[in-house]
């Protein structure tokens, strides 16, 4: 069988769904802070922080996923957490106390958390040959899942029903890939033997991409950064700054991830067979900062819309490039690698609405502005990376 053929793409389905409920879930709070915040009684600038609580769970559980490959296969895992995933998806549907909800989104993070880490080094493991190709199109995925969760939960709140009904699409989901899961991965992930511990020494024993490793995740914290305040917060700008009514805000979100969208299909399936990894990551940046700013500039909202397509789509490919690339020069230890890569964008989110809130309250225009910064920031890095990998692991 050929490495890229379609049928093993098939097999990956269910990590790819995983990304897409992750997405789905995270972003269905985006559009409508405003009216949880009234549901719950609580501030928006205080409802913005369960997505800090979340990432503060995700953390913790991409830290332990590492160390549950050495225990349980792959495909137990999934089983075990999803199942766990459910109560509190139920509980968020009915309380109406913002600690209750802290807390709820603290351990669903916790969760994602785990599926995140085992979802994307089964992507890195897999079978076909490209790995760009399969991460970028997991990665779509999760632009999929952002794309519709928003325009659900918007179009939820402008039809009158109640929001809470919208974590029961989770739940479906949920039910949907532990079937995908039982069905289609079985079979690969008993083959797999559960992961033998790998001394650190071994990992870690080039000392010259272990300095290419740290290079990546400083790039991934401030690429993350500003990524997590465009997606929580540009809904919320757009109806308080620039007085978008809640449709026109929501899809100002679908429209950003329409544009990741496109651009993980092309970087996917063929810029990333004819464009080195390190130039493709210096257009992308390039593009999300021309884009930025005409979005933050502009008054006009067809100019707004189209500056957040190209946003997107310049933000597309950075984070899988950067994963699969750096990933690629760690023959073992994969989860340890994974949990490493993960660690600095889980930071970003966790910081973002933190960062978001304190500038928001001084000034609505910088709290938007303070992303072409961090993607500044970001072409540096990555052109110092991209020369470092030239010279010094050109073997």
């Amino acid at each position: 069988m050929k490495k890229n053929a379609i049928i093993n793409y098939f097999f990956e389905l269910p990590n790819f769904l995983s990304l897409f409920i992750a997405a789905f879930y995270v972003s269905l709070i985006s559009p409508i802070l405003i009216e949880i915040s009234n549901s719950l009684g609580s501030t928006v600038e205080n409802v913005i922080l369960l997505i800090s609580y979340h990432m503060v769970g995700a953390l913790f559980g991409t830290i332990l996923s590492a160390f549950l490959s050495r225990k349980l296969k792959r495909i137990n895992i999934f089983i075990i957490f999803y199942i766990a995933l459910l109560p509190c998806l139920i509980i968020l549907s009915f309380a109406s106390n913002i600690i209750v909800f802290f807390i709820t989104y603290f351990f669903g993070g916790f969760i994602f958390g785990v599926i995140w880490i085992q979802a994307n080094t089964n992507m890195i493991e897999s079978t076909l040959k490209n790995k760009d190709s399969v991460v970028n199109t997991g990665h779509g995925f999760y632009a999929i899942g952002a794309i519709i969760s928003p325009i659900v939960s918007s179009n939820f709140v402008k039809s009158g029903i109640n929001w809470r009904y919208l974590y029961y699409f989770v739940i479906f989901f949920i039910f949907l890939n532990i079937i995908l899961f039982i069905t289609l991965r079985r079979k690969i992930d008993n083959i797999s033997p559960i992961q033998k511990t790998v001394s650190l020494k071994i990992v870690f024993a080039n000392k010259k991409t272990n300095l290419y490793l740290f290079l990546t995740i400083i790039i991934l914290f401030f690429y993350v950064t500003a990524e997590a305040i465009l997606v929580i917060w540009s809904p919320t700008f757009f109806r308080m700054f620039k007085h978008f009514d809640v449709q026109s805000a929501g899809l100002m979100l679908t429209i950003l991830w329409i544009g990741v969208l496109s651009g993980r299909l092309l970087v996917g399936f063929l810029l990333s067979y004819r464009i080195k990894t390190g130039y493709m990551l210096v257009i992308l940046t390039l593009l999300s900062i021309v884009s930025l700013i005409f979005l933050v500039y502009s008054d006009i909202k067809f100019i707004n819309y189209l500056a957040i397509f190209f946003a997107g789509f310049g933000f597309s490919g950075i984070m899988p490039l950067l994963v699969s690339s750096a990933g690629s020069f760690f023959p073992k230890g994969k989860e340890i690698i994974m949990t490493i890569l993960f660690l600095m964008p889980t930071a970003g989110y966790m910081s973002a609405p933190h960062l978001t809130r304190y500038i928001s309250q001084r000034s609505m225009f910088f709290s938007i502005a303070i992303t072409i910064f961090f993607m500044g920031i970001v072409l540096v890095l990555v052109t110092i990376r991209m020369c470092y990998r030239r010279k010094a692991l050109k073997k």
